[in-house]
């Protein structure tokens, strides 16, 4: 069975994690290069014979921010605007538009800061967890969502999780 659960409203929990404790490992980049201030997604409304066009822009994604800076941000004072146009996605009307458009922002919004690390394996790992990071210094301690989870045993490192995991913003430096 699959199930399906808006990502702000998954319940897996809560799990913490510290440097040097129960995270043995932890390798985390912030990457501006597919981040986007504004996704467009255009169409064509057959029944209202008119142009569709929906722009969304971090307001998509800010439910899920705390109260630090998000991709679309930082690359709005760096570098200014950079609006991306859905061409694929052929929405028929203004609900599909929107929709497609803000699913774009959230997936791109998401992909700013992304980690792999391992841990130590407990049963509450698991995918939609949110993760809470601690010991890796400002700009990435905090709250990530696990992606991507892996089990794995050998005779040479033992039991340990291996998981990935990903944010829509940067902490404060300081």
């Amino acid at each position: 069975m699959l199930k399906a659960v808006q990502r702000t409203k998954r319940t897996a929990g809560t799990v913490e994690l510290s440097w040097a404790g129960t995270l043995r490992e932890f390798s985390v980049a912030a990457d501006l290069a597919h981040q986007r201030t504004s996704f467009v997604a255009g169409g064509w409304d057959v029944a209202g014979k008119q142009a569709l066009r929906h722009e969304a822009d971090e307001t998509a994604i800010k439910p899920e921010l705390a109260s630090s800076d998000s991709g679309p941000v930082i690359l709005q004072k760096a570098f200014g605007a950079r609006t991306d146009t859905i061409a694929h996605g052929l929405p028929f009307d203004g609900a599909q538009a929107r929709a497609l458009a803000e699913a774009s922002m959230r997936h791109h919004s998401r992909r700013f800061v992304t980690g792999h690390g391992a841990a130590e394996t407990t049963t509450t790992l698991r995918i939609g967890a949110k993760l809470k990071l601690s010991g890796l210094g400002p700009l990435f301690d905090g709250d990530y969502t696990m992606i991507r989870l892996h089990h794995r045993f050998d005779t040479r490192i033992g039991l340990r999780t291996e998981f990935a995991c990903d944010r829509a913003s940067l902490g404060s430096p300081g």
